[in-house]
């Protein structure tokens, strides 16, 4: 009787998540039609590289700054009210990218990344707090590996998509775009989400000092994780600057070096299902780390080889490692999330600001390297660095993340 039980518990789970991810498959395709699109546009309109970089990264700091704030807003928010958040922003960004097709000036495009930034925050919190709150923890990497899986499936479509809309104009992509964003809307009414959201935001008592101060206190129980989020977030950062303009050279050696950011993404689309027939209920963390070192000394050994097959197929093999262990980590947040109560969301703005600084010194220092070793070399370099600081931090991985619970029960 009680196996039955456990049985129809855990199916219920399953149908949220399935209607989540649902949810979230649309949001991410209209994100992923515009991160396609929005980089190319701006440097067309500007005429420089140098003001690309700086509007996009934009995006990121006002990412950082949400984590801040968003804990002390939100802190009694559901997930369901997140998400429709998120795509509410998610509307507020393609009308801005519109207006700018009329009117492509600097501030409307900064305007546009401070609502993208807002934007990626309110997904991360709503996805986070969804899995801690309605997930049991056997089932977190699963849950992870489901989401990641189709989070993948809609950034690969994204650009292929994107390039036969754009044939017929930008504010046609947009349109489509917004579209999308729409139908992931609809279906949270279809579901049903919104039964349950009652929760009212508050803007008082919002202190920075404060919010950083119980960011420093969790770092220091948490630190392995988050910097093994770095890592990740960094190397991603610098395969979507560095790596798209490798691409490019390789693609004038053969006609298979245009393939080098396919085959990085093509992994994320089935590794999330091995994670979850694997079905990881302990060791998340050792799991992860190794599985990132070994993906590190893959990208390491780019240097030594001309051969583009050989470095696609490096590239393929290190990027299914990589993908392995991102479920894992997100996994191991939500673990640690779900025992800290109403003041889970503190934790998720740390987790979500690892995300965030990776995105502004990722290409920042791809660029570095770039200008100094070459764009191969760089994957070699970043590669081993992430090597040898994942065999470090394997030595020193506590066994259980533990929190300071008598500390948190004292937080406003």
């Amino acid at each position: 009787m009680q196996i039955k039980r456990f049985v129809i518990s855990r199916d219920q789970v399953w149908i949220r998540v399935t209607s989540l991810t649902s949810v979230l498959f649309f949001i991410y395709f209209s994100d992923a039609l515009l991160s396609y699109w929005v980089p190319v546009f701006i440097q067309d309109t500007t005429n420089s590289a140098v003001w690309m970089g700086f509007i996009l990264g934009f995006s990121s700091i006002v990412g950082l700054l949400a984590d801040i704030v968003l804990p002390q807003m939100f802190k009694n928010v559901s997930s369901v009210k997140l998400i429709i958040l998120a795509a509410v922003t998610s509307f507020a960004f393609s009308g801005f990218m519109l207006s700018a097709t009329w009117f492509p000036y600097v501030f409307v495009f900064l305007i546009g990344m401070a609502v993208w930034g807002i934007y990626y925050e309110f997904l991360g919190f709503a996805t986070q707090q969804f899995v801690a709150n309605s997930v049991p923890s056997a089932l977190h990497a699963s849950t992870w590996a489901f989401i990641s899986t189709f989070r993948s499936l809609a950034y690969t479509l994204g650009p292929f998509v994107a390039g036969l809309l754009l044939k017929w104009g930008d504010r046609q992509m947009i349109i489509f775009a917004i579209t999308l964003a729409v139908v992931g809307y609809y279906l949270i009414l279809l579901f049903g989400m919104t039964k349950s959201v009652e929760e009212k935001v508050s803007f008082k008592h919002i202190n920075f000092t404060a919010e950083v101060g119980h960011w420093i206190a969790l770092f220091w129980r948490v630190w392995p994780v988050v910097v093994l989020s770095l890592l990740v977030g960094t190397v991603e950062a610098i395969f979507w600057t560095v790596g798209a303009v490798y691409a490019d050279m390789l693609s004038e050696t053969s006609w298979l070096g245009g393939l080098f950011l396919s085959v990085y993404m093509a992994p994320s689309l089935f590794m999330g299902f091995w994670v979850m027939r694997l079905n990881i209920v302990s060791g998340k963390k050792r799991k992860a780390t190794m599985s990132l070192a070994a993906s590190g000394l893959l990208l390491a050994m780019l240097g030594i080889s001309d051969s583009v097959f050989l470095i696609l197929l490096l590239v393929f093999i290190s990027s299914c490692l990589s993908a392995f262990s991102y479920p894992l980590i997100d996994a191991v947040y939500s673990d640690v999330i779900a025992r800290m109560g109403r003041q889970r969301l503190h934790l998720v703005g740390l987790t979500n600001s690892a995300t965030s600084v990776s995105y502004i010194i990722g290409p920042m220092l791809g660029g570095l390297i770039a200008s100094q070793f070459g764009e191969k070399m760089t994957f070699s370099v970043v590669g081993g660095a992430m090597s040898v600081m994942c065999l470090m931090l394997f030595f020193v991985l506590p066994k259980k993340l533990k929190l300071p619970q008598k500390q948190i029960e004292r937080w406003k």
